[in-house]
């Protein structure tokens, strides 16, 4: 007999919730991402640069990251809309990305590398 069935009614009733949630959260799909690149003039990557993602419409703030170390950056999607990145650090000046479209079709959005100057 498995030893799930030996347990008393409550416990199984523990044990059935405990199996279902760790199979939904397996079995969810992985959430949209936003990422790219933060790179230099001369062609090195910015490390710890601010990486913010705006509303296209009104530039109000949505979500924000730092780059690692080799300049790269991801950002979770928030959903649909037009948006635009806005990178900083400090010793340069800020970079604005090109305005771009999110819909429930697209699971993830490159942006092409953002040059601080």
């Amino acid at each position: 007999m498995p030893t799930y069935l030996k347990l008393p009614l409550a416990k199984q009733g523990y044990f059935f919730t405990l199996v279902t949630i760790v199979f939904f959260s397996f079995s969810a799909p992985l959430s949209a991402q936003i990422s790219g690149r933060i790179m230099a003039e001369d062609g090195e990557p910015v490390a710890f640069a601010n990486v913010l993602l705006l509303r296209a419409a009104d530039t109000s703030f949505v979500a924000g990251s730092n780059s690692a170390e080799d300049g790269t950056f991801h950002l979770p999607s928030p959903g649909n809309g037009d948006y635009f990145l806005q990178a900083s650090r400090l010793g340069f000046l800020a970079a604005d990305g090109t305005v771009f479209t999110l819909n429930l079709e697209q699971n993830k959005w490159e942006e092409p590398d953002l040059l601080l100057r």
